[in-house]
């Protein structure tokens, strides 16, 4: 039975279909990028927040003398 319908497909069938399944990739891995840069960049911004607000805090903490 597998044997009939190997020999039935030809061997250089090749589907080519370019045009309309990537026509939206380039665009979609953009937005990703875009995406995943501004979620980094505000993820650095609120710790830069966070440490020149509490920068005094840290210092004082690092540098206390215990006896």
């Amino acid at each position: 039975m597998r044997e009939s319908i190997v020999k039935k497909l030809p061997v250089d069938t090749k589907i080519e279909r370019r045009g309309e399944c990537e026509s939206g990739q380039a665009m979609t891995e953009y937005i990703t990028m875009v995406a995943i840069f501004l979620g980094v960049a505000l993820m650095l911004i609120v710790l830069l927040d966070a440490f020149s607000e509490y920068g005094w805090r840290l210092l004082s903490l690092v540098g206390m003398d215990y006896p």
